[in-house]
C-alpha cells in the first residue's frame, strides 16, 4: 500500500483553511491533493460535513 506524501502536520493547516470557507477545489489546486484525498482527512479529522458540501467538481480547471 501506498503512503501518503503529506503527513499530519502538513495536512492540519490545509484543514484550518477548509475551516475559513476557502473552497475545497482552491485548497486542493494550491496544495497538489486530490479530492479524495481531501474528503479523506476531512473524515480523519472528525471536522464537520458541511466543508464537504464546499467543493465544486466544476471549480476545478484542468
Amino acid at each position: 500500500m501506498k503512503t501518503s506524501k503529506f503527513t499530519d502536520r502538513q495536512i492540519v493547516p490545509i484543514l484550518k483553511q477548509a475551516e475559513s470557507d476557502t473552497p475545497a477545489a482552491t485548497l486542493c489546486r494550491e496544495h497538489g491533493i486530490s479530492g479524495h484525498r481531501y474528503l479523506i482527512n476531512i473524515k480523519k479529522a472528525h471536522l464537520p460535513m458541511s466543508l464537504l458540501f464546499n467543493f465544486s467538481a466544476s471549480a476545478v480547471s484542468i
